[in-house]
């Protein structure tokens, strides 16, 4: 099995999808040696039904790593550009302007275009989100 790839079970089919009942892969969990009591504990994915896939079937969970790391980069350094774009770009205006407190008013722009970039990354998730671009690549495993 490879390291990004789980196996589940199929605990539920309904119209719009597909319950697939899997444990959680954690180092936490196996070796009953803590006090805290931890327990790998069961994580339910939904997905898009498959055709010929049924209730009881375990099938293999992999992520497409490339659809991943573009939401990755979407949510974390979309945000962070957009804030060291705005403070750095709006200091050397301000100071080419000769404003009395230029690092201010940069760090408000900085904080205003982060804003704005979240408000961006919120319609992409939520765009994305109802496309058919499921992160999750299943296979019939019996």
């Amino acid at each position: 099995m490879e390291e990004n790839e789980s196996i589940g079970r199929i605990i539920k089919i309904e119209a719009g999808e597909m319950l697939i009942s899997m444990k959680r892969d954690s180092a936490c969990g196996s070796c009953e040696s803590c006090a805290a009591g931890c327990e790998a504990k069961e994580h339910i994915i939904k997905a898009k039904p498959r055709a010929n896939y049924n209730v009881g079937d375990l099938v293999s969970i992999k992520v497409d790593s490339r659809k991943m790391l573009r939401g990755v980069m979407m949510v974390y350094l979309v945000p962070l550009l957009a804030f060291l774009i705005g403070i750095f770009a709006s200091n050397y205006i301000f100071n080419k302007l000769s404003f009395k407190v230029p690092d201010f008013y940069s760090i408000i722009i900085g904080v205003v275009l982060l804003l704005i970039s979240l408000v961006i990354v919120k319609s992409y998730d939520k765009r994305y989100s109802n496309e058919d671009n499921d992160l999750l690549i299943i296979s019939k495993l019996n």
